[in-house]
């Protein structure tokens, strides 16, 4: 998988308008206090990402003037620039892991509905990282950023953060464990306030409790959203609301790959799983 050239192109469906990073966009970050055993099976002969250059990811600017401040960033701070940098190898590390396994993919979430089966399927592009961590370099387009980030690309113009940086950088490295059938699916947040106010519909909730992606639906097709720590007011309002996860399925170049599954429900490997997913999501 190669870096995209700098050529604007129309931007995914369910994107915001603007393809730059440093631009404004609807910010799900607004929340302000946001703050069964399972088996996977690996997927063999995955085709890794090309990375042209492998150095360690360390942010600098040059304090350039930024003209448009998105809502709900602001200009990274010399001391938040230092903190970010004590992330930046686990956050290099997630970018990689990202492009590896989720860029130009569509995730299938099967779960426990009552006495039915639900799936959940959000879609996943190289411009959703850019949103997901919250970081906006100056002049980078969005699905550009995790390349860069893999690469160790850090020096900007200038770099706009999100207000809850601080809670993003910490869980953006358990990012991985959305893949794990030990995760859990919020399947109808519309009666969770904070999330009904910014349209935010749907999420998933990492077993430990620390991370939650929420998720925007768009027109039928789930989008991640934004990557939150789970603190203790809001997992008190999720309470009761999670669903168990059965399977986890990607989508990718015609290819469908079983991630995940919760052997503890499901004695048949997944096989029943496979027949309904072989439909075109």
């Amino acid at each position: 998988m190669k870096a995209p050239e700098q050529k604007e192109k129309a931007p995914d469906r369910g994107q915001e308008l603007s393809s730059n990073a440093g631009d404004s966009h609807r910010n799900p970050d607004s929340l302000g206090d946001l703050s069964p055993g399972a088996a996977s099976k690996p997927v063999v002969d995955e085709p890794q990402p090309d990375f042209p250059v492998i150095a360690q990811l360390n942010f600098n600017t040059k304090g350039e003037r930024m003209s448009t401040i998105k809502p709900g960033y602001h200009v990274i701070t010399s001391g938040e620039l230092n903190r970010l940098n004590k992330f930046a190898p686990s956050l290099q590390t997630t970018a990689q892991w990202y492009l590896k396994e989720l860029s130009g993919s569509t995730i299938s979430y099967l779960y426990q509905d009552h006495d039915g089966l639900g799936k959940l399927s959000v879609q996943f592009s190289d411009e959703n990282f850019a949103h997901l961590t919250g970081i906006s370099p100056k002049g980078i387009d969005m699905k550009q950023v995790v390349y860069n980030f893999a690469q160790g690309i850090g020096s900007y113009g200038n770099i706009q953060v999100s207000h809850a940086i601080k809670d993003k950088s910490m869980v953006l490295p358990l990012m991985p464990d959305i893949l794990s059938s030990q995760s859990f699916v919020f399947d109808d947040l519309s009666e969770v306030e904070k999330f009904h106010k910014i349209d935010l519909s749907q999420a998933i909730k990492t077993d430990d409790e620390d991370l939650l992606l929420a998720i925007r639906d768009v027109d039928g097709v789930g989008i991640p959203a934004s990557v939150m720590r789970l603190k203790e007011k809001l997992s008190e309002s999720l309470q009761g609301k999670e669903k168990i996860i059965l399977g986890i399925y990607r989508h990718r170049d015609g290819k469908l790959d079983q991630l995940s599954i919760n052997e503890v429900y499901v004695k048949d490997g997944g096989k029943r799983f496979e027949e309904i997913l072989k439909i075109p999501v």
